[in-house]
């Protein structure tokens, strides 16, 4: 009797295995098998108001001129290089400036015919000479900083974001779009010296053909000041790192038992969005304004619902956080490109300086920096394109354990 009792007990335990299993899929991440280079533990963090004064002590402008021609959309993506700024804006224009706002290139090559494209779906400021454009029909499209056409080199998938390595390589971010493979992966390195494709970081099942929402970021991969990448994807808790030898998770943020658990649904529920379904049933999610430098880590993402804001100092080993990043220099939120030790480079679009001046101009309030943001509007107002700015970092800045920022 007993041994029929046990019996009994295991199958209905195999049974509910069954059913789990069936009703959940498994990620199917390589994830596990990468090196975690530094982990960080959300448990020791530091709270406080963190504000931009805390770090940086001044901001510079540098306004993107509009003569000849450079009238810039909405921005989709902007890079810069030593001397260079390049964007890319939602009707699939590039332009080029320098780094004093003046245009150097228009390259505008829409169509179907040789050396054009349907759309563009990224860009990269190669080196000083060269800017590579990530475009639909997929391919790889090479121009001169003058706009003058180089070169190009077919893909054989679609994909949605683009940096060039120093060597060369050029990492394409997939977006979870199933190209028809068993194997399907966020990232892909694709190497145009031999026409070999890699696969990195596995997409996940139930989101299949669905793009993961980039939040308040509209990209993936961040540039570093020593030439790698960091890519960042909404549902994990890993940074990674990439570089000449491939991909690795170069930050590991542990949240405890918020931990992203990877056991997903087999599918999304019917009349949900994707956004909403994270932020509801995932307790992190969502990282996205990713910059670094060798003294400080910068993200956000979703906490337990709540929009947060990290900042992890390096040398220290000391993670901050807060839920509300506090702009006190203008007022205006800008959008991070990338950050050296020297200076953060971001830029600021014609929309949110205009929606700041309307409601200061309504509450009669003002920001501490009322004449660069009067500046600013005044150039909005007139020209119209988004103005580039570089906050400089404080020398010698030190927090000490019980500093709130």
């Amino acid at each position: 009797m007993r041994e029929y009792i046990l019996m009994k007990k295991i199958c209905i335990a195999a049974c509910l295995f069954l059913m789990v299993s069936c009703s959940v899929s498994r990620n199917e991440t390589v994830d596990n098998d990468m090196e975690v280079k530094r982990l960080i533990r959300y448990e020791d963090a530091l709270k406080g108001d963190m504000k931009y004064s805390t770090l940086f002590d001044s901001l510079s402008i540098v306004p993107l001129d509009t003569t000849g021609g450079y009238m810039i959309g909405e921005v989709k993506q902007m890079k810069i290089s030593a001397h260079y700024i390049a964007v890319l804006d939602r009707n699939s224009n590039v332009f080029v400036y320098n780094h004093e706002g003046e245009g150097a290139a228009l390259i505008s090559r829409k169509g179907q015919g040789e050396k054009e494209y349907i759309d563009v779906r990224g860009i990269d400021i190669l080196t000083d000479s060269l800017v590579c454009l990530l475009t639909y029909p997929p391919k790889l499209m090479y121009f001169k900083m003058d706009g003058t056409f180089h070169s190009e080199v077919p893909l054989k998938n679609r994909a949605f974001e683009l940096a060039v390595l120093p060597d060369g390589k050029a990492v394409l971010y997939k977006n979870n779009i199933d190209d028809g493979t068993m194997n399907m992966s966020l990232l892909e390195i694709y190497n145009p010296s031999d026409d070999s494709y890699k696969g990195y970081v596995s997409g996940i099942r139930f989101m299949e053909n669905q793009p993961i929402p980039h939040f308040q970021q509209f990209g993936t991969l961040t540039m570093t000041q020593r030439n790698g990448l960091l890519f960042t994807h909404s549902l994990t808790n890993n940074i990674y790192g990439i570089d000449n030898k491939g991909v690795h998770i170069k930050y590991r943020i542990d949240f405890g038992d918020r931990n992203p658990s990877f056991h997903y649904p087999k599918k999304l529920p019917e009349e949900k969005s994707v956004t909403d379904y994270l932020i509801e049933n995932f307790p992190v999610c969502g990282f996205n304004s990713c910059w670094e430098n060798s003294s400080y880590l910068h993200w956000g993402g979703y906490l337990s619902g709540k929009s947060v804001t990290f900042l992890y100092d390096k040398e220290a080993d000391r993670l901050y956080s807060d839920f509300n990043m506090q702009e006190d220099f203008t007022g205006l939120t800008p959008s991070p490109i990338m950050a050296s030790d020297d200076c953060l480079a971001v830029y600021f679009t014609t929309g949110n300086v205009e929606a700041l001046m309307d409601y200061l101009e309504y509450s009669g309030k003002q920001v501490e920096n009322q004449p660069l943001l009067d500046r600013m509007a005044t150039f909005v107002r007139e020209a119209g394109n988004p103005i580039v700015g570089f906050y400089h970092f404080k020398r010698n800045l030190q927090f000490s354990k019980d500093d709130k920022i």
